[in-house]
């Protein structure tokens, strides 16, 4: 009775062994699944962020193509508005030349003259505020 009472408490000690060793095994897991839980939302930030930077990359890109564009077609026309007209070709360049910006002065002279007129218009309103 007292070798298996013995052998009973060996049993015992051994198996207290186990489960100590099991339990310092499960807090070093639970250790190492808090570290890897924190790390997951560390790198679930850095996710939306680069998400963030990527849209305003885009975003960014589309609104440079879109200024890109008017400036493209503005030069387009300024270069057809400044260019002398095909039908003067052949002619005295210069004489040519020197019609051509004289015409071109003449109809920015009407814009400017338009707009005075319409300046003028809207501050009629207030004339008689300051008589």
């Amino acid at each position: 009775m007292a070798q298996v009472q013995g052998e009973l408490d060996a049993a015992k000690m051994k198996f207290q062994e186990l489960m100590a060793r099991c339990k310092e095994k499960e807090e070093a897991l639970g250790l190492k699944t808090a570290k890897l839980d924190q790390e997951g939302s560390k790198f679930s930030v850095f996710l939306k962020e680069t998400q963030a930077k990527k849209a305003r990359a885009v975003r960014r890109t589309q609104e440079e193509s879109t200024i890109r564009m008017a400036k493209e077609e503005e030069a387009k026309q300024l270069q057809v508005r400044h260019a002398p007209p095909a039908a003067w070709h052949g002619r005295s360049q210069r004489a040519d030349m020197g019609v051509w910006r004289c015409q071109l002065d003449l109809q920015d002279n009407q814009k400017n003259l338009e707009q005075s007129k319409k300046n003028l218009e809207a501050a009629d309103a207030y004339k008689t505020y300051l008589v």
